[in-house]
């Protein structure tokens, strides 16, 4: 289990569960202490179950269709390329027909995936390519973005709630994607094009914070921090 555990979903099912688990041992005859260890235990194991499948349920929020080294090679040189350089598993690769430029990546604790735009692959170049799956691959690589992922999911339930954005997490990842690259303006240009080509992504609110860029940027603002302001600090490196 996890934080997710105080989202409002969570709470539910884990209180009817327990309630359904004490009662159940109570009628069976069970002493007391068993009643009470059940009403731990049963919910613990169905949060636990439910959790497991948040990848599955979030790749299918995210969209985006398998596809193979031979319709993108360049996507499957860069992401391998950095993953075997840098040591990071390589994640499921699904490309997303829509013109804007953009990349999202969902985890569980054994895998990743990633969603590239069919934008970002027509429309920027080697190097900008490379320094936003940098970006994207370093993110996949943190222990935090199965937690994320995670919080996704619960968001999709009645009363989830929205995901929320982490500013500093972004300007942190940043600098982690172009210490893969070593080329700092690889990602600034990348993210400028970014922002004059547009990163929104139609339905995104649930998932926005999945997303290298700001996928609602036609509807409100989602928290990323502005193309200006990554630029910037990119710039310092």
């Amino acid at each position: 289990m996890t934080n997710n555990l105080r989202r409002p979903p969570a709470m539910l099912i884990f209180a009817l569960a327990a309630i359904v688990a004490v009662s159940a041992a109570g009628l069976a005859g069970a002493p007391s202490w068993l009643a009470l260890l059940a009403g731990i235990v049963v919910p613990s194991l169905i949060i636990t179950f439910l959790e497991n499948r948040a990848l599955g349920k979030v790749k299918n929020l995210l969209g985006g269709e398998p596809t193979s080294a031979q319709d993108f090679p360049r996507l499957y040189n860069i992401v391998d390329g950095l993953c075997l350089t840098h040591g990071i598993n390589q994640p499921e690769l699904l490309v997303l027909k829509n013109k804007s430029i953009n990349i999202a990546v969902a985890a569980d604790r054994k895998e990743s995936v990633l969603v590239i735009t069919a934008g970002a692959l027509d429309t920027l170049g080697l190097v900008e390519l490379e320094g936003l799956l940098a970006h994207s691959l370093a993110r996949c690589d943190e222990t935090k973005l199965a937690t994320q992922t995670r919080e996704v999911f619960w968001c999709t339930f009645p009363l989830g709630g929205t995901s929320k954005v982490d500013e500093e997490q972004f300007l942190l990842t940043d600098q982690k994607g172009v210490a893969l690259t070593r080329f700092p303006p690889g990602l600034a240009q990348a993210l400028e094009q970014a922002g004059s080509v547009g990163s929104f992504i139609e339905g995104s609110s649930a998932t926005a914070n999945l997303w290298v860029l700001d996928p609602t940027a036609a509807m409100t603002a989602s928290g990323h921090p502005s193309v200006e302001l990554r630029s910037a600090v990119l710039g310092e490196l």
